[in-house]
């Protein structure tokens, strides 16, 4: 059977679902490599699978960093347009001459190993695109078949259309730089377009009506986190705590800098302070920096989220899509707070789908918020349309799939088709 590559641009959120699928195949006792920023090298290796290092120049860096927030679906005005753009420059065209020779370089080592019948499957998520020189011509070792699973709500093209040409421009000097001998794709096009396959991570409820279906996108459903799934053994001591006739309200943290408590956690304590409701932080709280946790709230990290959403009653989140698809699988609603990229898409399709609410704002009021979590809590509507969507994703198994297109009786060029 062909071996098979993971390629990762450097974020959890794309990480985690590709790493997810390569154990399985390892596991399986298929011959897997994983290419991902050198952070990542312990998490990967945890998981069975061979690790090899890929350069990141311009990429944001850190296991800790998020996908790119750029990607919205409407026109950018004059004033969003510089850090679209600066945002997609800096963490998906710059690293391409570095993607690109960390593929030739595996490509090349494997090339030297016992032949094989089949020549290497390439899977990768949304937007590694070290893969596009050799689709535009460059020279080079060649993989046999390409799949992208799609790790954040799909693209717009029409941004890139409309106002991204000289991020076009820029793409385009770089990948023939690469050695590229072809004009690129429009690049929220390509993404989707280039590869055999583009497999998004979701349902079709979490999109836009007439998305996916424009590119060519089959939805595979959601792949759970494995991470913090400790065994009774591990959970926190106040653990009993959360069989309480209170609702209860879990605080998913945002992103964060040196360390601190992030601003939505901190506006979420402040806002529900006076309100029966006991609230769970998932951050490991350190009352030295952040002073003293409420009485009403509870504390930890690396919570093991599918043992602790069956008693949740709301979650407040910053609108990250792997947390969000994670909780409406379970049936939970959902608060997001987000004004723009990816985490404001998100907070609309929530909306859209009648599962919460969507706080139009990273950082909303006092007054806001606790009036939105009183909605969520009293609301039938969205506990129905979080449950509607949790039997969607019931639906489907996005691991089996894809291993499965990753298996000889689907081989079309040694992968799926």
């Amino acid at each position: 059977m062909a071996t098979v590559i993971f390629a990762s641009t450097p974020a959890v959120s794309a990480v985690r679902p590709l790493l997810a699928v390569a154990a399985s195949l390892a596991r399986r006792g298929r011959r897997v490599y994983f290419l991902a920023a050198p952070d990542f090298r312990d998490l990967v290796e945890r998981a069975g699978v061979v690790f090899v290092p890929m350069g990141c120049t311009g990429s944001p860096g850190g296991p800790d960093a998020r996908l790119a927030a750029e990607v919205v679906d409407r026109r950018p005005s004059d004033d969003d347009l510089p850090s679209l753009c600066a945002g997609l420059r800096e963490r998906h065209i710059d690293p391409i001459a570095d993607q690109h020779a960390a593929l030739q370089a595996l490509l090349t080592r494997i090339a030297g190993m016992a032949p094989e019948p089949e020549l290497p499957v390439l899977v990768h998520d949304t937007m590694f695109l070290g893969a596009w020189p050799l689709h535009l011509g460059a020279e080079g070792r060649r993989f046999g078949s390409e799949l992208a699973l799609g790790v954040t709500p799909l693209p717009w093209p029409t941004v890139d259309a409309a106002s991204l040409v000289d991020l076009q421009a820029d793409l385009d000097r770089v990948l023939s730089q690469c050695g590229a001998t072809t004009a690129a794709p429009l690049l929220l096009s390509g993404v989707t377009t280039l590869p055999d396959c583009f497999l998004q991570l979701s349902i079709s409820a979490m999109e836009r009506p007439a998305r996916g279906t424009a590119h060519g996108v089959t939805f595979v459903g959601h792949i759970p986190p494995t991470c913090g799934d400790r065994g009774d053994d591990g959970l926190p001591p106040w653990w009993p705590d959360l069989d309480t006739a209170r609702p209860v309200v879990l605080v998913t943290p945002g992103p964060t800098v040196g360390g601190d408590l992030d601003r939505l956690t901190r506006a979420s304590l402040h806002a529900l302070r006076h309100v029966p409701v006991l609230i769970v932080v998932a951050v490991d709280w350190d009352a030295a920096r952040f002073g003293p946790l409420p009485d009403h709230a509870r504390a930890a990290a690396n919570l093991p989220l599918a043992a602790l959403l069956p008693f949740v009653d709301v979650v407040i989140s910053n609108g990250d899509f792997d947390d969000v698809q994670h909780t409406l699988a379970h049936g939970v609603p959902v608060i997001v707070a987000a004004d723009s990229g990816p985490a404001h898409e998100v907070g609309r399709y929530v909306a859209q789908a009648q599962a919460g609410a969507h706080l139009t704002s990273s950082l909303p009021s006092s007054d806001a918020l606790r009036e939105t979590v009183r909605s969520v809590v009293d609301s039938a509507t969205a506990l129905a349309g979080a449950r509607a969507l949790r039997n969607a994703y019931a639906n489907h198994d996005a691991i089996d799939t894809v291993t499965g297109l990753l298996t000889p009786r689907h081989a079309h060029r040694g992968v799926v088709l």
